[in-house]
């Protein structure tokens, strides 16, 4: 799933139920960055099209990174391990965020 594609779906489905966020891309952020990027961020499986795999993440902003890297972050996961553009992932990124809202 190209970029593009995966931003355009995220600012469907995802946006309209979680205040507080944006999309860039194939990161999907909580407003307002703070010190602590907290996100998501989708990557494209590379053999299916229609497959991609979905990271939550925290990264701190005051080390000097020019990339985004998951060393505090995890792919979320199904029984396959990955997440079809049926909508699961969709559903995984929403109860992700409640519960950390609530700590």
């Amino acid at each position: 799933m190209r970029a593009r594609k995966i931003e355009t779906l995220a600012r469907k489905r995802l946006l309209p139920s979680l205040a507080g966020f944006d999309v860039s891309r194939t990161v999907l952020y909580r407003q307002p960055v703070s010190p602590v990027l907290r996100g998501f961020a989708f990557e494209d499986s590379g053999f299916d099209g229609n497959v991609v795999y979905v990271w939550v993440f925290v990264l701190p902003l005051y080390v000097p990174s020019k990339h985004l890297t998951f060393t505090l972050g995890h792919r979320l996961e199904n029984r396959k391990g990955l997440f079809q553009k049926s909508g699961r992932w969709v559903l995984a990124i929403r109860l992700t965020t409640r519960r950390s809202t609530r700590c």
